[in-house]
């Protein structure tokens, strides 16, 4: 079984702000300009804070969520609202759910499985959109992140997060990896909340 993790960077916002208004449990951190926000209520599947943190702290927000090392999801949160998603490899081509077996699933059902005002995370991400959505980074290396093809998603994740300029202590990190056994985190000081 491969890892599964989540979190949040955010952009634009200073991390006593970030402390004052993070889901409880948390760890964080501040590096490069950004805020890495390991959250408990993120553990169980896509951030569901990233949403929120962005409106509350009128910044961006990237959420990046891993499952079993196999599936990497993003989504970028502008002032709150949804800019741009994505998934690599595609979820549904990951899982063989079509179109069809989408339209017949009742939306109740996902209630909770993924952030508010998600869409759907389909395939990646257009990597120039991204670049700009985040507003930092270099196109022909988050292109090169996105199509290139690693073992585990955690090696695509840190393509994209040195490609996107994003700190690389998120990289395999969530709150129940810190909470449990942080003795191979090397990153900045982490702040637990």
């Amino acid at each position: 079984m491969g890892s599964f993790y989540a979190n949040v960077t955010l952009l634009g916002t200073e991390l006593d702000a970030a402390e004052r208004v993070v889901p409880l449990p948390a760890f964080l951190l501040a590096d490069g300009g950004a805020v890495v926000v390991f959250a408990e209520a993120d553990d169980d599947g896509a951030p569901q804070s990233g949403q929120w943190l962005s409106a509350a702290l009128d910044c961006l927000a990237v959420s990046i969520a891993v499952h079993d090392d196999d599936i990497l999801m993003l989504e970028v949160y502008d002032r709150g609202e949804s800019v741009i998603s994505g998934a690599v490899p595609d979820s549904s081509v990951y899982f063989g759910v079509d179109a069809e077996m989408h339209a017949d699933v009742d939306p109740a059902m996902l209630d909770g499985s993924e952030s508010a005002g998600a869409t759907d995370p389909g395939g990646p991400p257009d990597a120039a959109a991204l670049v700009g959505a985040v507003g930092r980074g270099d196109v022909v290396a988050v292109r090169d992140a996105l199509d290139r093809d690693f073992v585990f998603a955690t090696e695509r994740h840190q393509a994209l997060a040195s490609a996107l300029e994003l700190p690389a202590a998120a990289v395999g990190w969530g709150f129940r990896y810190l909470s449990t056994d942080p003795s191979g985190y090397s990153g900045p000081p982490l702040v637990e909340v």
